[in-house]
């Protein structure tokens, strides 16, 4: 698994070649050699694409596998498979499974069934037994068998002094806390963002209120208690004003958003299209535009694609009792690339490496931590019939983007993407 990339320009922040066109060298997982003038001496089997970039590998918190209770709609490979053919050599994993990810025995599993797949599967374990905050799960015995970090994922819970505690202990034993920011008490139990869409379509609105009051909660439960909080999923302009201001002023906060509110506002729901159906919602035309400068300066630290996939029949029914998500692992960068310029989407999307307390490397000789290789200008157009994942429920069908995923390399060798 030896690799010679000639003329690959590097995209990477905190890399001495960040802009600069290089030769790597790759050898067994690892950068062996990179500059201008690194010659393929050994005789490497050569990967070269016109005009492409190089960044590291692509890090999504939020990625639903289906396994174990949901095969039916994806598994640990068609997953895997769809991640790396998006560009990703990680993902972080959602518990919200059947059963749910909140013991170490199914952590372990599920580590061990990860072996030889063509990415890094991250396994977080569920805050509360079940997700239904009655009480606390497992937490220590699950850091123990591999578990990344906790997580509530999107359910709600009603116990906020049980969070608190959970999110105590986990500083205690440095492990990542993750919440969703939702009160479920303010929701107004809605299917879509409350605004003019859902007074026009007479659907049930969820108030911007829901977010922006549970933002305003951790951000107050993180400044008291000083644990670090990564809120998931922000969808808001409140939420985005907020949290820039919690970190002007040192709280520890971080957060995400999905793709999906970053790509679409509430006029999409027309024609009662339940692929657009998703939570949080997707919110006004204001709150997309507030959510990309959040993270063209930062205030976002990552993008997530939310991966959600569900069968036809989970999809296809009234909008009411559809159920919520979309799959994006394969669509996230060529449609994000027509949003954000490329370097700051791909900051967001290797972000969540440090975010989870891995180690960070710059893109140098030596460094091991897998690599993206994308184009900015090539086309890409999903159809069926060329997606890996088993879940086909996306809006983002049949027409082209600009921008491409030419593959990803691992410590397991050259994955090239075949669309």
């Amino acid at each position: 698994m030896k690799y010679f990339i000639p003329s690959i320009q590097v995209t990477d922040a905190q890399s001495p070649y960040n802009g600069v066109k290089v030769n790597v060298l790759w050898c067994d997982g690892i950068i062996e050699a990179i500059g201008p003038d690194v010659a393929n001496v050994h005789e490497y089997e050569t990967i070269e694409f016109a005009g492409a970039f190089m960044s590291a590998g692509w890090f999504d918190l939020h990625a639903d596998f289906g396994t174990p209770g949901h095969e039916d709609a994806e598994n640990l490979l068609s997953g895997s498979k769809s991640a790396q053919r998006g560009g990703f050599t990680d993902v972080v994993l959602t518990p919200s499974t059947s059963p749910t990810i909140d013991h170490s025995a199914l952590v372990r599993s599920l580590l061990s069934q990860s072996a030889g797949l063509p990415i890094q599967l991250h396994v977080p374990g569920a805050a509360t037994r079940s997700l239904e905050g009655q009480s606390m799960s497992e937490v220590y015995d699950m850091q123990q068998a591999g578990a990344l970090a906790i997580t509530t994922d999107k359910a709600p819970c009603d116990s906020l002094s049980m969070l608190v505690s959970i999110a105590r202990y986990a500083k205690q034993i440095e492990m990542p806390f993750m919440v969703f920011p939702y009160l479920d008490q303010l929701s107004q139990h809605g299917w879509v963002h409350e605004g003019r869409m859902a007074i026009k379509l007479g659907l049930r609105g969820i108030p911007s209120i829901a977010e922006s009051a549970a933002v305003d909660q951790w951000i107050q439960i993180s400044a008291y208690y000083g644990v670090p909080i990564h809120l998931s999923f922000i969808s808001t302009a409140d939420g985005v004003q907020r949290i820039r201001a919690a970190k002007a002023n040192g709280i520890p906060i971080s957060a995400d958003v999905a793709m999906a509110n970053l790509l679409f506002n509430e006029e999409v729901l027309q024609e009662f299209d339940t692929r657009f159906k998703v939570l949080p919602p997707i919110r006004s035309e204001e709150d997309r535009k507030a959510l990309i400068e959040g993270v063209i300066d930062g205030t976002l630290d990552a993008i997530t694609s939310d991966h959600r996939p569900h069968t036809v029949e989970a999809k296809k029914t009234s909008f009411q009792d559809a159920a919520y998500g979309m799959t994006g692992l394969e669509f996230c960068f060529p449609a994000l690339n027509e949003v954000l310029d490329h370097r700051t989407l791909v900051q967001a999307l290797t972000a969540g490496r440090g975010l989870m307390g891995l180690a960070v490397n710059p893109i140098e000789k030596g460094y091991r931590n897998g690599l993206t290789l994308y184009s900015t200008e090539d086309h890409t157009t999903f159809e069926h019939s060329n997606t890996a994942s088993r879940s086909k429920n996306s809006p983002l069908y049949h027409r082209p983007f600009k921008g491409k995923i030419w593959g990803t390399l691992t410590a397991n060798g050259w994955h090239p993407n075949k669309i």
